[in-house]
Order: C-alpha cells, then structure tokens, then sequence
C-alpha cells in the first residue's frame, strides 16, 4: 500500500480533508496515492511534517525513515537514553 494513503488513513483524513490542510485539490492526493504523480517537494516536506516521518520515507525511499512510527520513536529514545546512563 502506498504510504501517504497508509499515512493518511491513520490519521483518521480523508482525501478531501487531507487536500484542504496541505491546499491541493483531491485529485492530487489521488494521484499520489495512485503512484501516478508525486508531490512537490515543498508539499512532501508538509505531508512529511504532518506525519512525523522523514520525506525519504514518505516517498517509500528504502531506509528513509529511522522512526517511522512513532511508538518505534518512542522506544529508540529510550533505549538511547538507557545507554548514556552510568552502569
């Protein structure tokens, strides 16, 4: 499945409603979802911020994203934070 439409359905948006945040119309985010067309770099770097994952990872770039999801987010602070901790 393609990763804004998996990005955008987590978050409860419709395509409609995702369009009107990012100012495109519903065709666009069709397209995208579609694989026919991709977005503008200025309107990947907003997605990208709206779903708190990296641009590479938004447009399926293997390894773009170290987190993400945001519970693997979560965790790897963590485990960073447990290991900058004296023993």
């Amino acid at each position: 499945m393609n990763r804004i439409k998996s990005l955008r359905q987590k978050k409860g948006l419709s395509q409609q409603e995702l369009a009107k945040l990012l100012f495109v119309n519903q065709t666009a985010v069709s397209q995208w979802e579609r694989g026919v067309t991709n977005p503008s770099t200025d309107t990947a770097i907003a997605l990208a911020s709206l779903f708190d994952v990296s641009v590479d990872y938004l447009l399926g770039r293997e390894g773009g994203s170290k987190y993400a999801d945001p519970v693997e987010r979560e965790l790897s602070m963590y485990l960073d934070d447990m290991r900058r901790r004296p023993e």
